[in-house]
């Protein structure tokens, strides 16, 4: 066989399961399919991936159990649910019913999604917070006039409510993935790839409560091909700033995509996200017309970086 990426002969048989097609309903692709030459070279660089036999995925299997991953704990064990995603600390006396244009509220929602109950309030200062420049934006450009309006929050960054129930449903990454599918409109999508360690951890990690969360459209471009570590130094003196959870990631993804037909992390680009699993980092990305890509990995690429969020 010839890889469509590399162009070289290759041994099917030693293509792992994700690149020829998962024994487990469709979330494996076949190789003329996949759209990232990245994420083939990821599976060409994991030794683990080349052995597909069930003696191996046992040997894994048992090497997983003995692994502690620090933040947040796995469920290794199906029959325990995580707890779910705390409620970011509010601050009672300045809050506003207000909601910003650029929000992805309750109204859009039920436009599209589903009911999703009561909606919680921004802070007083929303629109204020809106109109400052990027925390993380280029300080030289930005001292451009002509650059400040591209550059303030409001255009880089997206406001999304992440709610706790949807249709009287627990919301979750299982439930993400089959409400997108059948979104309202023209713009309905799916997870093009969702790792079955990913789904065993914390496909049903819920959140505690509804609130909203602020994300940055783009990869940081100094976070770019850095390792976890370094990535998470970039936003450590501002503690209004972290790095992105998978459901959050993966919601505001889509939910900006279906309001907007807007992609965000397309072409190869990957957020890091604040889960380990087995003791790799996960990321979300990759977004295009086949869906959205959530999965786990020890490597660092070009195209890997962090997109910093705040909650309110």
């Amino acid at each position: 066989m010839t890889s469509p990426v590399f162009g070289a002969s290759f041994d099917s048989s030693k293509i792992c399961s994700i690149c020829v097609g998962a024994p487990k309903g469709n979330k494996g692709l076949a190789l003329t399919e996949c759209c990232s030459k990245l994420f083939h070279e990821i599976c060409l660089q994991e030794s683990r991936h080349f052995q597909c036999c069930q003696t191996k995925k046992e040997q894994e299997k048992a090497a997983t159990a003995s692994i502690t991953i620090p933040f947040p704990p796995a469920r290794l064990d199906s029959n325990k649910i995580l707890p779910p995603l705390p409620l970011p600390v509010r601050e009672v006396a300045a809050q506003s019913d207000s909601i910003p244009a650029i929000a992805f509220g309750k109204a859009e929602w039920e436009r599209y999604i589903g009911d999703v109950g009561e909606q919680p309030p921004l802070p007083e200062n929303i629109e204020e917070i809106l109109d400052q420049l990027c925390p993380f934006s280029n300080k030289k450009t930005s001292k451009a006039q002509f650059w400040r309006e591209f550059k303030r929050v409001r255009k880089e960054w997206t406001l999304v409510l992440m709610p706790q129930t949807v249709n009287g449903l627990p919301f979750n990454l299982n439930t993400l993935g089959q409400l997108v599918q059948k979104a309202s409109g023209e713009r309905n999508s799916k997870f093009r790839l969702y790792w079955d360690e990913i789904e065993e951890n914390f496909g049903e990690q819920g959140v505690e409560g509804s609130y909203w969360i602020l994300m940055k459209k783009n990869l940081l471009k100094k976070s770019i091909g850095k390792n976890r570590e370094e990535q998470l130094a970039l936003i450590k003196d501002d503690p209004h700033y972290e790095a992105p959870h998978l459901l959050e990631a993966s919601t505001v993804a889509f939910m900006h995509y279906i309001h907007s037909g807007e992609r965000l992390l397309q072409k190869d680009q990957y957020a890091l996200c604040n889960e380990q699993v087995s003791g790799q980092v996960t990321f979300v990305g990759c977004f295009s017309s086949a869906g959205l890509d959530v999965f786990s990995n020890q490597l660092e690429g070009p195209k890997m970086g962090l997109s910093p969020v705040r909650r309110f």
